[in-house]
């Protein structure tokens, strides 16, 4: 049976002629004098008379997979002719392409049903009053027969879209909270309780049994600056409803200008959280039906080493580059390399550690030095006290020499927090980006790969001069 007109155009003598053919054929073995339409609306779904399955052919196109008429009563052993390269596409369908028949395998209960009548003979009842379910399968039906090129591709727009198609495909799932000793599952009848009946822990992550001290960082409350900020803000840390935020500030340069001057777009930020601090927000909580005033308080920030700079206010660049070390930091100019190389690590072992007295496998020089002091609050605020307000815009940037004598460039404008110089651990780095850069180095020093490796002439020269 020739089956190449299915290939050509809507409009096209060849395809006219062949749904009239198709149509003659099917009529054969209607029953009630109603055919399955084969159309890409009706998608075999639908009985309606043999005229208005031509219409439809006419106007909707065939369904390109439908190469086998199984509904119309072609037989298995019918031979079919295609255009040339058709055999492959039917085999590639076969194998691969049965997409419809799991949709209607995955519907089969409810939104369809059907009935074997004999050899190539199916009678399907069209749905009356569709209900969701019913609509959903339509929809699935008619997207698994679209092409998928740029015409037709259109992939969810974010993850909540691409979380609702999995979840009409039936591959969703629920999450079901356990007892943080294994007792039990707060499921079914136990899914609103608050606590394990066993042995009483709370429902909640969150809880004074999550804390621990046994040396491990399990959640931020195990760090000793959580601890320390608790007993420092007793009245904040004792309302459980109170949030602890971290401000993630990794790449932000606005409008490409240079980054320094972050502040100046911080400033709605800091006074929203100001507001939060002392005065709160009103909320409710659903538990308890009651209305309460919710406080926050910013934590830390985190973000990459440059944007350390920006938020902090410490020049992360030159010969005291480190925040934490600052005026101690141990940096050696490079004079072939011109940029600044920093040793000094060994300060951090321990004082009988074999590396103190090794020197062949570091820079020459054993290290018996003790390690410096992190800055303080308030050594900051006494070295920034001429640079309050300052925030570097374009046409008043500090003149060459002009930077503080300590590496200070601006007084952080998360100073004007009330509590921000309470905290002991005020920015954390973004190990990802870190990790992700030392590692380029060293493969590409390594396997020697153009502009990667750090092996040039240059380092050979700074390297010889440590010998």
């Amino acid at each position: 049976m020739d089956k190449s007109w299915m290939k050509k155009r809507k409009g096209d003598r060849e395809y006219i002629e062949g749904v009239l053919s198709f149509v003659e054929f099917a009529s054969k073995n209607a029953r009630g004098g109603k055919i399955l339409c084969p159309c890409t609306k009706c998608v075999n779904l639908d009985l309606v008379p043999p005229g208005v399955a031509q219409a439809h052919l006419w106007s909707n196109g065939m369904l390109g997979s439908y190469t086998y008429w199984k509904f119309h009563g072609e037989s298995a052993a019918a031979p079919t002719t295609l255009e040339c390269g058709s055999s492959h596409a039917q085999d590639s369908h076969e194998h691969y392409g049965d997409f419809r028949g799991m949709l209607h395998d995955l519907c089969s209960t409810h939104e369809m049903a059907t009935e074997v009548m004999g050899e190539g003979e199916i009678a399907q009842q069209p749905t009356e009053g569709l209900n969701d379910g019913a609509q959903k399968f339509y929809k699935m039906i008619d997207d698994v027969d679209k092409p998928l090129y740029a015409a037709y591709a259109k992939l969810p727009k974010d993850h909540y879209e691409a979380k609702k198609i999995v979840r009409d495909l039936g591959l969703d799932y629920e999450k079901i909270h356990a007892c943080l000793n294994d007792c039990m599952l707060f499921w079914k009848e136990n899914v609103n309780l608050e606590e394990c009946p066993c042995c009483k822990i709370s429902s909640w992550k969150m809880n004074e049994a999550s804390v621990t001290d046994d040396g491990v960082m399990w959640h931020p409350a195990d760090l000793d600056a959580w601890k320390m900020f608790d007993n420092m803000h007793l009245q904040f840390s004792f309302e459980p409803h109170n949030v602890r935020l971290g401000l993630a500030a990794d790449g932000f340069n606005p409008f490409g200008i240079i980054r320094i001057v972050i502040d100046v777009y911080l400033q709605p930020l800091v006074e929203e959280l100001r507001e939060l601090w002392d005065v709160g927000v009103e909320a409710f909580d659903a538990s308890s039906k009651n209305v309460f005033q919710l406080h926050a308080a910013l934590m830390w920030t985190v973000h990459d080493f440059p944007v350390y700079a920006d938020v902090s206010g410490w020049s992360t660049k030159g010969e005291f580059a480190c925040p934490c070390c600052a005026s101690e930091t141990d940096s050696r100019y490079l004079k072939h390399g011109h940029k600044f190389c920093y040793m000094g690590h060994r300060r951090w072992l321990d004082s009988d550690h074999e590396f103190r007295d090794e020197d062949t496998l570091f820079d020459g020089s054993t290290d018996m030095q003790v390690a410096p002091v992190a800055p303080v609050a308030s050594d900051i605020l006494v070295d920034t006290e001429s640079l309050v307000g300052r925030y570097l815009g374009k046409k008043c940037q500090l003149l060459r020499g002009e930077t503080n004598l300590r590496g200070w460039k601006k007084r952080s404008i998360f100073f004007s927090l009330p509590y921000w110089e309470d905290h002991k651990l005020r920015h954390n780095l973004d190990v990802i980006h870190i990790e992700k850069n030392v590692m380029d180095n060293i493969l590409g020093t390594v396997l020697n790969l153009k502009d990667w490796t750090k092996d040039n002439y240059k380092a050979r020269l700074t390297q010889r001069t440590w010998e």
